[in-house]
């Protein structure tokens, strides 16, 4: 969850401001990091039954995110 939250805290904060090069460079990275937290195991105190399906989602928007700016580099 840390290892995410740095690199999102690093592309999406400078996304707010409508800098977008960070997140565009950084979307493999952003991805990477969304399957390593969806794959680890939940803490105690939290319920993965409410949790996978949100890190699922996470997986999925991230994916988007990385087809996007491949898409955006390449011109296609």
């Amino acid at each position: 969850m840390h290892d995410f939250h740095d690199i999102m805290g690093a592309t999406f904060h400078p996304a707010e401001e409508n800098n977008l090069q960070p997140l565009k460079d950084s979307a493999a990275i952003l991805l990477e990091r969304a399957k390593t937290w969806q794959k680890s195991v939940v803490p105690e105190g939290y319920n993965g039954a409410i949790t996978q399906p949100i890190l699922e989602q996470l997986v999925k928007e991230c994916k988007a995110i990385k087809k996007s700016s491949r898409r955006k580099k390449t011109g296609c």
